[in-house]
């Protein structure tokens, strides 16, 4: 009863069950179906037959009926019963009185018999008296019934027929039945006991037999099922030994990871001591830019108020010492905080070209030669200068400490070329190379394989933040004892921008409109001096006011000007409180506020800077910086 019970449940039962009772079903139903329309086919032929048989008569008897002739008529009825299935024939007159016989007097009561009748008649009121058989008296109505001729017909032999076909479907039937019960073993040897193997196996794997195997003795899909569970067994089998020899490496891989964690303490030391330093930084650079705008502006109005070639040179010499000391100061701003990309239209090869020039001296001291394999006809790209310089530079220093203190290799090179949809740099070298391990978490923020004090864990990181934030990709690859390639790859800048920036570019200085009145406002007053003298000489009219306080008396009186040019750290009132009197008081004035400031390292001045929306001009600038941001305030020409 119990094996019973677990066939029932098996899968192969369910599978060969319902095809069999459905196969079974199917047969009988086209059993009874052929039996039935083979029997009434028969007889609807019988019939028919008969109809045709007595109508015949009927007609032949027409002129031995009218004539009496007996004889005539018992002939032409003893040729009509010469088949099988009349059991007799008869003509009857129209008194009811049989005229004529053939057959058996009475039919048998166990034969099943159908009478068919066709009525005699003749034609009325024709000189010749002619006479004729009709089926449908009714049909003519200028002839007259005369007699009838009646056909008892037997069904013997047609439902004989019928139930030998009938025998013949039920034998097919039959068979289909044995075939669908064979049908039904052969799925439950088939599938059944497979799969029963498999359900035993499943159970030792899961008391924890890792050892058993099932045979695949077919190609079909319960043989691939068998396969498949042996591959599992297998790699189970596999992670078993795996897992053992994991356990025997804890105790080493918990030591390794305890002086790993014990490093890492280390260098978050280390990173707080960079974030103050990088604190004093800012402030430094801060009280860096007031003195640096002054010389910078001054070196650029010089320049071009002096047509003297030799203090022309002079002045180029003070001014690229000026730019040089501005972009120190950027570069330590940039230290201190995360720079927001202020992109440009871009000459990677240029980049390139001022990034290795900053190293030469450097490069030949340590006797490394640099390979360029630069594409002249490289697409610009849309980026921050000083951002994709500062990711060279990276890349470059690395090559070189990792050959210097390896002592392996001698070679960096740097390849540019267009690639679909942007730019590409390679920078490869043929130093130490790095293992697997070291280059999957080459990109960790703090992971660093320098001795502490000597690297941050940083560089690359912000590498990677830097070209991720341009729409970029940076990525690595290396061959232990053979090589580093780094490869960036950058978008290239759109054809809008690139246009849009053509034609600022082109537009010319005329084109700011004279008599624009603005008012600067700053607690330097060198720094007042200097743009009062720089932005008058080119057509503007410029007032000047020492601290947000002294503005806002001047804006008190309704005085109007086409731009405001404020610093924001400022003792008295700062650029924050002036920022607050023009949204309040004067709020025509507000779009054409801007702020000019060094201060943007501080997180409090960069939340303000980008909560007000208004342009920022950052100090060290430039006379035609300065002048741009102006018009740009001002709305253009008026």
């Amino acid at each position: 009863m119990s094996r019973l019970r677990t066939l029932a449940r098996s899968l192969a039962f369910r599978l060969a069950a319902p095809l069999s009772l459905a196969m079974i079903a199917i047969v009988a139903g086209v059993g009874v179906y052929l039996g039935r329309s083979v029997r009434d086919e028969g007889l609807r032929e019988l019939s028919e037959r008969a109809d045709l048989l007595a109508s015949t008569l009927a007609a032949n008897a027409e002129l031995p009926l009218l004539a009496g002739d007996t004889g005539a008529l018992t002939t032409l009825l003893a040729a009509a019963s010469a088949g099988e299935d009349v059991l007799q024939a008869a003509v009857v007159a129209r008194d009811g009185r049989v005229v004529a016989r053939v057959g058996e007097e009475k039919p048998r009561p166990s034969s099943s018999v159908v009478v068919h009748r066709a009525v005699a008649t003749s034609q009325v009121g024709t000189a010749k008296d002619e006479s004729a058989f009709a089926l449908d008296p009714g049909a003519v109505s200028s002839r007259r019934e005369i007699g009838a001729v009646r056909l008892t017909v037997s069904t013997a032999r047609t439902t004989a027929r019928t139930r030998r076909i009938q025998e013949e479907i039920a034998a097919v039937g039959a068979a289909l039945l044995l075939l669908a019960i064979g049908l039904g073993i052969v799925i439950v040897r088939i599938v059944g006991r497979p799969l029963s193997r498999l359900v035993e196996a499943t159970r030792r794997i899961a008391r924890g037999d890792v050892s058993v195997r099932v045979a695949a003795t077919s190609s079909d899909e319960v043989g691939e099922l068998a396969r498949s569970f042996n591959r599992m067994a297998e790699d189970l089998e596999r992670t078993q030994r795996e897992l053992e020899e994991e356990r025997r490496e804890l105790e080493r891989r918990v030591a390794a990871r305890t002086h790993e964690l014990s490093r890492a303490q280390e260098t978050l030391v280390h990173a707080e001591k960079m974030t103050a330093v990088g604190q004093l930084v800012a402030g430094v650079a801060h009280e860096l830019n007031n003195p640096l705008t002054v010389v910078l502006g001054y070196a650029g109005l010089l320049a071009e108020r002096n047509a003297d070639p030799a203090i022309q040179k002079k002045l180029e010499m003070l001014a690229a010492a000026a730019e040089s000391s501005r972009k120190i100061v950027q570069n330590l701003l940039a230290f201190a905080r995360k720079q927001k990309p202020e992109r440009v239209r871009l000459d990677l090869n240029d980049v390139l070209q001022k990034t290795l020039s900053l190293r030469s001296y450097h490069l030949r001291t340590e006797k490394i030669t640099v390979d360029t394999r630069l594409d002249p006809k490289l697409p610009a790209t849309w980026a921050d200068p000083q951002q994709i310089q500062q990711v060279v530079l990276n890349l470059l220093v690395n090559a070189e400490q990792a050959i210097e203190e390896s002592g392996h290799g001698d070679r960096i090179g740097f390849t540019t070329r267009a690639v679909e949809g942007g730019v590409e740099l390679i920078v490869e070298d043929n130093g130490p190379g790095m293992p697997a391990e070291i280059r999957s978490r080459i990109f960790e923020p703090f992971f660093t394989t320098k001795e502490v004090g000597k690297g941050t864990g940083l560089g690359l990181s912000i590498c990677y933040g830097i070209v991720a934030e341009h729409g970029g990709a940076i990525r690595v690859e290396s061959e232990p004892g053979q090589y580093t390639r780094f490869t960036l790859n950058l978008p290239v800048a759109p054809a809008s921008v690139l246009a849009a920036a053509a034609e600022a570019a082109a537009r010319a200085p005329e084109e700011i409109a004279a008599a624009l009145s603005v008012l600067v406002v700053d607690d330097d007053p060198a720094v007042l001096e200097f743009v009062a003298e720089a932005m008058s000489g080119a057509g503007f009219r410029i007032e000047t006011a020492r601290g947000g306080r002294e503005a806002i008396k001047r804006l008190s009186t309704g005085a109007a000007f086409d731009a405001v040019v404020s610093d924001l750290r400022m003792p008295d009132v700062d650029g924050r409180g002036l920022f607050r009197f023009i949204r309040e008081q004067r709020p025509e004035l507000e779009p054409h506020l801007g702020f000019a400031t060094g201060d943007v390292a501080n997180a409090a001045s960069r939340k303000f800077l980008e909560s007000s929306g208004r342009p920022v001009l950052e100090k060290p600038f430039t006379i035609a910086a300065l002048r741009e941001t102006v018009r740009k305030l001002s709305g253009g020409v008026r």
